[in-house]
């Protein structure tokens, strides 16, 4: 392990402490009804049944869902010393958010290859990213989730840069089937990973025949994997395979909801508070979604997303106006490629996301955006970067500054709320 490497691990583990011994139960979102699956998971060995699910009521609300984003959470419930459970379960998030931290490095590599700063600033962003330090610091299943991501978005990249290989689609199949079985929102990463590999065969000229055998070992453990768990909701809960009907009619019962709910897409698009809101919760709200920043310090975020928006929209006005010959061949297709890859997968997220609050199964809540948390951030840090060579960088510097005084300041606000050590 690298020096650089260590440092990040390092400090990434102790930002986290601080909040996971910060943050109560109590204001950590849905943290009891992971924690059921988790309790039984590591209690009984085995898989919940749906009479379980039913008897144990809004406590179970996700028993009929996909569990392995919980494996973390379990192996260290049942490995570490007693006898907080809570604290052991919050240590599996604590660990997906170094697998998270780790990723992004070796992607960083990838990217902004001789590029020190650029190269830091991608894990440092994972470092002190206010909302994903709050996820990473209390039991759920979207840590899984995220750092599943971030290796396929590691396989991807390496893919596009190199082409596909047999070890690497099946390594990529593995983790697509994990990633079915941890959470919905990492689906929408999976149809990029077919693309990718697909178009790392045709850069790197690759016969279709080896091209499909690749994509095929991805499908193959991927479905081996996975197919199993949606065959088991089929008989278990009367034809529900993907359990979500479920889980919404338990909720909805608990509180007092309607039965039947859908809105149409375009609703979700035009509405300015669902996109204002995915902005604050995706930068950092706290508790029960409840615990908002200084107003102004969402809108400073905003403005170097702007800026990095104006440095990308620079550098293609730049590529159209002087030209690049080198794109019309192939190998000069990769970087590009590599890009639009990245936006895909944030493309996509967002379009789940819209999807899911048509029917009331999640709406904008910054954490389901976590699984795109790496591409996400690696284009933001590339367009402040392509503003110029001294411009670009003191953007880089004064964005990684800002968002660890934010991380600084929102550990500060919670602490005058909860005290410490909070009683978990």
């Amino acid at each position: 392990m690298s020096r650089d490497l260590l440092c990040l691990c390092l400090l990434c583990a102790a930002v986290r402490v601080g909040w996971m011994l910060l943050v109560p139960t109590g204001e950590a979102p849905d943290e009891y009804t992971h924690t059921w699956v988790i309790n039984f998971l590591a209690g009984h060995l085995r898989l919940p049944g749906a009479a379980e699910v039913a008897a144990a009521g809004p406590d179970a609300v996700y028993g009929s869902l996909p569990p392995m984003g919980y494996l973390p959470h379990v192996l260290l419930r049942l490995c570490l010393p007693q006898p907080s459970h809570l604290l052991s379960e919050r240590f599996g998030s604590l660990l997906m958010g170094l697998v998270a931290v780790w990723l992004s490095y070796r992607i960083a590599r990838e990217l902004f290859a001789g590029d020190r700063l650029l190269t830091l600033a991608l894990p440092l962003m994972l470092v002190f990213h206010p909302q994903l330090v709050f996820v990473h610091s209390y039991a759920n299943n979207d840590v899984t989730a995220s750092a599943l991501a971030g290796g396929l978005v590691y396989l991807m990249v390496i893919t596009l840069k190199r082409g596909p290989d047999l070890r690497r689609s099946l390594l990529a199949g593995l983790l697509v089937g994990w990633l079915a079985l941890s959470k919905y929102s990492g689906w929408t990463i999976i149809p990029v990973v077919f693309a990718s590999f697909a178009a790392g065969a045709f850069l790197h000229g690759i016969a279709p025949a080896a091209a499909a055998g690749c994509l095929f070992s991805i499908a193959l453990p991927a479905l081996a994997l996975s197919g199993w768990w949606f065959v088991r909701n089929y008989y278990q809960y009367h034809g529900d395979f993907l359990g979500t009907r479920t889980m919404y009619h338990t909720w909805a019962v608990a509180f007092h909801r309607q039965l039947s709910y859908r809105l149409p897409a375009w609703q979700i698009v035009c509405d300015k508070r669902w996109w204002r809101f995915l902005l604050f919760s995706f930068w950092g709200v706290f508790g029960y979604v409840n615990r908002y920043l200084y107003r102004p310090l969402y809108y400073l975020f905003l403005c170097f997303q702007l800026g990095s928006l104006a440095g990308w929209l620079g550098a293609g006005w730049r590529a159209a106006r002087h030209g690049e010959p080198a794109r019309s061949s192939r190998a000069g297709l990769v970087e590009p490629a590599v890009w639009i890859m990245l936006a895909l997968c944030v493309t996509f997220n967002l379009a789940g996301m819209v999807y899911a609050s048509t029917v009331n199964l999640g709406g904008p809540q910054g954490r389901y955006l976590i699984v795109s948390e790496i591409p996400a951030m690696a284009i933001l840090i590339a367009g402040l970067a392509a503003l110029g060579p001294r411009v670009g960088r003191w953007a880089v510097i004064i964005l990684l500054a800002f968002t660890a005084a934010v991380c600084a300041g929102a550990w500060i606000m919670l602490w005058r709320l909860y005290g410490f050590p909070a009683r978990l």
